[in-house]
């Protein structure tokens, strides 16, 4: 997954897609080195269409894990956490639109998705609340 939807991952499919993007888009103004999830993420959210793209290409491959995972586990909820997260709606909606699409209709309907509370902090308060 993480070749898929990493932080190295968006930043390589954006590169791609800027490469043979016929339209307009603030991505190809930045530098290599400035270009990362977060500046993609920025530009998606002022309304770039390459960058909006991104993320749905992003949250279709995370998507098509999650159902297979709906199909056989059944979850009530699947929190999503870590850097990808931090993308909010951009990456949320993709990901529901395609749990929704590919797994049975029982499971994928009840299932939420909802983004971690905690962002990138949960390991550390994990840790505390064991040692507590």
């Amino acid at each position: 997954m993480e070749s898929l939807i990493g932080a190295p991952a968006i930043v390589e499919r954006a590169l791609s897609k800027v490469k043979h993007w016929k339209g307009q888009t603030s991505l190809s103004d930045l530098k290599p080195s400035e270009l990362e999830p977060k500046s993609i993420a920025a530009a998606a959210v002022a309304g770039d269409t390459l960058a909006i793209e991104v993320f749905r290409d992003v949250g279709e491959y995370l998507g098509i894990v999650l159902a297979g995972l709906v199909n056989i586990l059944n979850p009530e909820a699947i929190i999503i956490g870590g850097g990808v997260a931090n993308a909010g709606d951009l990456i949320l909606n993709p990901v529901k639109e395609c749990i929704r699409r590919r797994s049975y209709p029982l499971p994928g309907e009840g299932v939420q998705v909802l983004q971690a509370q905690l962002g990138n902090k949960a390991g550390i308060v994990g840790a505390a609340t064991l040692v507590l």
